[in-house]
């Protein structure tokens, strides 16, 4: 299927979040995931149903001022 990373098309066998952030190598500490202008909670990154066309933002915390 065909969804969209922080706008870069990708095309993937993965059925949930949590199975594309591990496929794609992201590091999941301090990073918050937004699919199609929504905040998906953490804790339902394993039950969250990836779809065709799904639009995902993922930023990283970053420290400093």
């Amino acid at each position: 299927m065909r969804i969209y990373i922080n706008d870069q098309e990708k095309d993937t066998q993965c059925q949930t979040l949590n199975e594309l952030l591990t496929s794609e190598n992201i590091e999941t500490k301090g990073i918050a995931v937004a699919a199609n202008n929504k905040l998906v909670p953490k804790a339902e990154w394993g039950n969250f149903a990836l779809k065709e066309n799904d639009k995902l933002i993922i930023i990283k915390a970053a420290c400093g001022g």
